[in-house]
Formats: C-alpha cells, structure tokens, sequence
C-alpha cells in the first residue's frame, strides 16, 4: 500500500540506503508476499504528479530511493511482471530510475521487490538542489529555501503542515570520502567533515545566513541541497 507524505512517497515498512535504468528480462526474484507487491499506476501517479511540479523549477530534481535500516544487498532490484519481466537496478545508496512509459501505463503490471523483511520502504520526493561548487557563500540556503517555500505554496494545506522544515544544506561525496569544509561568518568560522556515508551537514545558524558566511570545502560535492528530515 502506498501513502503520500508531503513531497515523499513512501512504500512498506519503516526507512535508508547511482543506478542503471530498467532492464528488460533481467533477473530479479518476484516477491511472494502481497505486502511486498504494488501496482505500476499507483507508483507513476505519484511520480507524474512530482514531475509536473518540478516543470518550472530547474533546482528542484525527483529522486526514487530504496530506504533500508541495514545497507541493501547487492543485487536489489524491482521487478515489473510484464512478458518479458523489466529488471529495474537498484544502486547500493538504494537510488533507481523508474520508467514513465504510456504502455506500461496501459497494462499496469504488478511491480515487486526482492527483499524478504519489513526493514524497507520506497521513497520517492523532490530534492532542492544547488550546483556543485567548491566556494560559495550561505546565500545558497536561502535560494534553496525560496524555492522550496514556492513549492510547498503549491500544494494542499495538509502537505503544507506536515512538511519538514529545512535544517541547513546537506553536501554528498562519495560513501567514505573524507571531505571538510570551513564556513566563515561574522567573527567566527566552523570546520565541518563528512560522515562515513560521505554526507556533510552545514547548519543554518543565523550568524551564517546574515552575514552571507562564506563556504570553502576540500572537495567538489557531487551535490547541494537543502538538508530536510527524512520522512518518517
């Protein structure tokens, strides 16, 4: 059963983990439990709604992930039952490119999983994203806050409220890159290292977005974005 959580979707049992698209008559094990099946429309409907918000936002980019307690085996896959069946990759950060197709539209097959316990969920949300830079001052968090602001102005007043509230920005390097940055602003600076999954959290201190504090980071991220909770 899916559910709508603000800019999420969420599949399954509770939530983390690059990818190749679909591949058609790939091997990838059906699942036998019902809870782990799920029709192709209920997953493109949300997906094409994502889509349509994002039309006039080039900072805002959907992104499809597996959500895993433990790190997801190698060999994750979705699976559409068409004739032959689709394999869809599943990359170990859990991220996978779901085909938007007015066929498989048409013949909505049955989509499943090949992972065998509850520890996962399907999550599928639009991510503000900045250009990768390696120098750039904290204006970057209130661009990215306005466009995600927009965003929530465009949706129903229940997704207004239950929306997260952005934290700071979230830099990702490769897992287990050691990358640092240092942040100047007002008459302090901060030093900041990525974490063994190579995610970095700057947060939005107010001193940082005043004073427009500078960023300095040892490596080029391979992306910005506004750092927001993960849905429950």
């Amino acid at each position: 059963m899916l559910r709508i959580v603000c800019l999420c979707l969420l599949l399954a049992g509770p939530g983390w983990a690059a990818s190749s698209g679909p591949d058609a008559g790939g091997a990838c094990a059906s699942a036998s439990r019902p809870q782990d099946r799920f029709e192709y429309r209920e997953m493109s409907a949300v997906l094409r709604e994502l889509d349509a918000l994002r039309a006039d936002s080039p900072n805002l980019v959907l992104d499809t992930r597996i959500l895993s307690r433990d790190p997801l085996p190698a060999g994750t896959c979705l699976a559409l039952e068409t004739a032959p069946p689709i394999s869809i990759v599943v990359g170990a950060d859990g991220i996978f490119h779901f085909p938007l197709d007015a066929a498989l539209e048409a013949e909505n097959p049955a989509v499943t999983i090949n992972l065998a316990d509850d520890s996962w969920s399907l999550q599928a949300r639009l991510k503000v994203l900045a250009s990768a830079q390696r120098r750039f001052d904290f204006g970057v968090y209130t661009d990215l806050q306005k466009e995600y602001q927009g965003l929530l102005r465009r949706q129903p007043f229940w997704a207004r409220w239950m929306a997260p509230e952005p934290r700071g920005l979230l830099l990702r390097f490769a897992p287990g890159q050691v990358a640092e940055a240092l942040v100047v602003g007002g008459e302090s600076s901060q030093r900041y290292t990525s974490d063994a999954h190579g995610v970095m959290r700057i947060p939005a201190l107010d001193v940082y977005i005043d004073s427009r504090a500078s960023v300095e980071v040892s490596d080029l991220p391979a992306s910005i974005e506004l750092d927001l909770p993960e849905a429950d």
